[in-house]
C-alpha cells in the first residue's frame, strides 16, 4: 500500500511539473497554432484525450469556432457553431460558464441538453467541457473527449481547467 501510494505521488509530482511546463511554453507563445500543436501533444500525456479541441468564442458575430480540433490523430477542419443553438456542449459551457463532465454521454447528456449532436467524428462516451476565461469575459472552451466509458473524474477535471487557465491566457496574448 505504501508502495502504491508513493508511486501515485510521484506520477502526480511528475504531472504537475509537466502542466508548469506547458503553461510556461504556451503563454509565452503568440502564435496560436504552435500553442495548439503543443498542447495537443502534452495533454495525451496527462489523460486520455482521443478528441481535443479549443473552440473560441466570438462574441460579436455570436458564433462559436471550431478551429481547432483532432480526433484520433487527425485535424479537423474548423467550423463555426451559431451560439443559438442550445443543444451544443460548448454553447451549454460558455453560456453558464461551467463545466461539464459526462462519462456516459447517451445516459448524462440530458444534463445540459435536449440532444446528443456530433459535428464531426464520432460520438464520444466520456468528455469534459471547461469555458476559458479572462476577467469576467468567456473567450472560449477547451474539451478533452474518450471513446471509453468512465474515463475522467475530479483529477482530469482539475488538469482540465490548469489547461484551460493557461489556453485563455495564451489566447489573449496571441
Amino acid at each position: 500500500e505504501i508502495n502504491s501510494q508513493k508511486e501515485e505521488l510521484e506520477k502526480n509530482y511528475a504531472n504537475t511539473t509537466l502542466l508548469s511546463e506547458i503553461g510556461l511554453q504556451i503563454t509565452s507563445s503568440l502564435d496560436f497554432e504552435s500553442i495548439f500543436k503543443k498542447l495537443h501533444a502534452n495533454v495525451n500525456k496527462l489523460m486520455d484525450a482521443e478528441v481535443f479541441g479549443v473552440r473560441i468564442f466570438h462574441e460579436e458575430d455570436n458564433l462559436i469556432e471550431y478551429k481547432y480540433e483532432i480526433e484520433s490523430g487527425e485535424r479537423h477542419p474548423v467550423q463555426f457553431i451559431p451560439y443559438t443553438d442550445d443543444d451544443n456542449y460548448s454553447v451549454w459551457c460558455i453560456k453558464n460558464m461551467k463545466e461539464i463532465i459526462l462519462n456516459d454521454n447517451k445516459k448524462e447528456y440530458r444534463k445540459y441538453v435536449n440532444e446528443i449532436k456530433v459535428v464531426a467524428g464520432e460520438m464520444p462516451n466520456s468528455l469534459i467541457f471547461y469555458p476559458m476565461i479572462i476577467g469576467k469575459d468567456v473567450v472560449g472552451v477547451i474539451t478533452v473527449q474518450s471513446f471509453k466509458f468512465n474515463a475522467y473524474g475530479s483529477y482530469e477535471l482539475d488538469i482540465l481547467k490548469t489547461l484551460a487557465s493557461y489556453t485563455g491566457i495564451a489566447l489573449a496574448n496571441a
